[in-house]
């Protein structure tokens, strides 16, 4: 017998208070909705450990430790091997602006980067201003049969191997389409590039393992 996975929504819904006044959403990037517990944790943070990390007394102390254990809940979500690697800041778009922005000190002419039609804006962008740094920016078109990315131009893009980066969505914010990511990361790990992944609308739906998906860096939003 199949097992019993139902799901009292009642009790689901009792966890946000803001459904109680009405609100709900099914825009994802239209705002996300915040449970009590979350509510709680932030309020417990700021009446107990509110402080500057890296200092010596109780409070700094005790920030140090909300940090630590949110990267530690973090890797474990999105199947990383070190917490060190988790970096917090304050959306998926500004994190991937600031990792562009870094990129484009060492890449310029002579390179190229991969984006998709598929995107959202927030990946799509950021890597389209590194052409002012002379980056060549190289677009993946949507399969309108398929409602997925022509994998055959993702292949053509890396051939001459000129492409430092691919830019690749895990799930579309739009039509929810899930691209072969192995099958990306095949292509650009053979062709000596790096994959960055939109996890915006994955993360909350299926298991992410980075590790074992061999992305080398992935983004996500908090309130997805």
């Amino acid at each position: 017998m199949p097992k019993d996975i139902s799901l009292d929504i009642d009790a689901c819904r009792a966890q946000f208070p803001s459904i109680a006044c009405g609100a709900a959403f099914f825009d994802g990037p239209g705002g996300t909705q915040v449970p009590r517990r979350v509510m709680s944790a932030v309020t417990h943070y700021f009446e107990k450990s509110c402080a500057n990390m890296g200092g010596a007394f109780a409070n700094s102390r005790a920030t140090d430790a909300v940090l630590l254990g949110a990267r530690s809940a973090m890797a474990d979500l999105l199947g990383a091997s070190d917490p060190g690697e988790i970096v917090f800041g304050a959306s998926m778009t500004a994190l991937t602006f600031n990792f562009t922005r870094a990129l484009g000190r060492v890449l310029g002419p002579g390179d190229a980067v991969v984006v998709t039609e598929l995107d959202h804006d927030a990946n799509f962008t950021p890597w389209g201003n590194l052409a002012e740094r002379g980056v060549e920016i190289r677009v993946v078109p949507l399969n309108t049969l398929t409602f997925d990315i022509d994998y055959d131009v993702v292949e053509q893009h890396l051939a001459d191997g000129r492409v430092r980066w691919v830019a690749c969505t895990a799930a579309s914010n739009a039509i929810g389409t899930m691209p072969d990511l192995g099958r990306v990361v095949h292509m650009a790990h053979g062709a000596g590039a790096l994959v960055y992944v939109d996890g915006v609308q994955s993360v909350p739906h299926v298991v992410t393992a980075v590790d074992d998906a061999g992305v080398d860096a992935l983004a996500c939003s908090a309130y997805k």
